[in-house]
């Protein structure tokens, strides 16, 4: 988790840079760019076997993470929440990333957690991405969730907004190829799919216990 938690020296991170690394077997996200880090980069990185998000951007505290990039990653075996998550903030970046054969969601976008929601002005980018084999009827908390899953809530403000999708491939998926919901909220406005290839949905079905009982 990249954020301030010890009371002392600077308030957020800025301009922070991760290469090259492996995160194998935890039991929470592989990387969190939290609580007002901005101009991260985190890149050529391998993710596995995570216990929550292989890769976060999370605007908590009331600190907004501006303008920070995933590229160049892959994600693979995530066995609950996402290959990508975005939580709020401005222009922030995922691109050039292969996310496979997770037990829940690829790409999960929403607003359920407490902090600064989605920023009404800018851009979030997700671009040149492989999902495969991701998705699920029944998730660990009874839901059914997509490969790509944006959902609307009023935790984190009352609008999920301004994100661009382009250049995305969506193979063998377990339950939707995107999934859009609102659950609370004014809901979800301004989102953008381009170039997008979807090959193979509801893989699990009839196998997965879609009634979930």
């Amino acid at each position: 988790w990249i954020a301030q938690y010890v009371g002392f020296g600077p308030a957020f991170a800025d301009g922070f840079i991760m290469s090259g690394c492996r995160f194998r077997n935890t039991y929470a996200d592989g990387v969190n760019l939290c609580k007002g880090t901005s101009n991260a980069i985190v890149e050529h990185c391998n993710f596995r076997n995570n216990g929550d998000d292989g890769m976060a951007i999370w605007s908590a505290n009331g600190m907004e993470c501006i303008n920070n990039t995933f590229r160049y990653n892959t994600v693979e075996n995530v066995w609950r929440a996402a290959g990508a998550g975005l939580y709020g903030g401005k222009d922030n970046k995922f691109y050039d990333i292969i996310i496979k054969d997770n037990l829940e969601v690829g790409v999960t976008i929403n607003n359920f957690f407490q902090g600064v929601g989605f920023n009404d002005k800018g851009l979030h980018d997700f671009h040149d991405i492989d999902l495969i084999g991701c998705g699920t009827f029944n998730d660990t908390e009874n839901s059914r969730v997509g490969a790509i899953n944006i959902t609307g809530g009023s935790t984190a403000g009352t609008k999920v907004q301004n994100i661009r999708f382009y250049n995305i491939n969506i193979t063998d998926s377990k339950c939707d190829a995107i999934r859009i919901a609102k659950n609370s909220g004014n809901g979800i406005f301004n989102i953008k799919f381009e170039n997008m290839t979807i090959i193979g949905t509801g893989k699990e079905y009839p196998d997965n216990n879609i009634n979930n009982s």
